[in-house]
């Protein structure tokens, strides 16, 4: 065999060693890409089950009290004057049901789920709507993330809709 010989066929080895490293990385690629995927699934199922569970104790505290379901309501109302007390409480009641719309809309984006998120934002935004005492817990932490832009983008829309009525947001629930 000569030198030329010997030449071109270490370029055809080189060259199906090439294939074999592109064939190679592009498996390990979609392996990754696979396994990184189901990771994120994992982490958002997690992410669900917690704002569901959230969501759930948050509602068993209303059933199981009748003391924190009229706090409630009254705090939602606006109309009733609480103490200082009952007033914290009721701030922290609003906090909790503001926080668990808020981990669901991020719980569906990292899920790429369009309609899971609007239903949050939705909900959020026509309860706020329907209750004062909420909406003044909501205008006052001013916040600026997507969640909140997307909830005072639904706010706006709504001020013009007098006909939505709390049955209809407890529906939207």
């Amino acid at each position: 065999m000569t030198i030329t010989e010997l030449g071109a066929l270490g370029e055809f080895v080189g060259a199906i060693a090439v294939v074999a490293t592109l064939i190679y990385l592009a498996v390990q690629v979609r392996h990754s890409k696979e396994a990184t995927e189901a990771s994120n699934r994992l982490a958002v199922a997690a992410v669900y089950r917690e704002t569901s569970n959230g969501l759930m104790q948050f509602n068993g505290r209303l059933i199981k009290s009748e003391d924190i379901a009229r706090l409630w309501l009254d705090g939602g109302s606006g109309e009733e004057e609480l103490s200082d007390t009952d007033e914290l409480r009721y701030r922290r009641l609003a906090l909790d049901w503001i926080t668990f719309r808020e981990a669901g809309y991020f719980g569906a984006e990292a899920a790429r789920d369009e309609q899971a998120m609007e239903r949050n934002f939705r909900i959020l935004a026509r309860t706020i709507a329907n209750s004062p005492g909420l909406r003044e817990v909501w205008e006052s932490l001013n916040w600026t993330n997507a969640f909140a832009t997307a909830v005072s983008h639904q706010l706006e829309e709504l001020r013009g809709d007098t006909s939505m009525t709390t049955q209809d947001a407890k529906a939207m629930e």
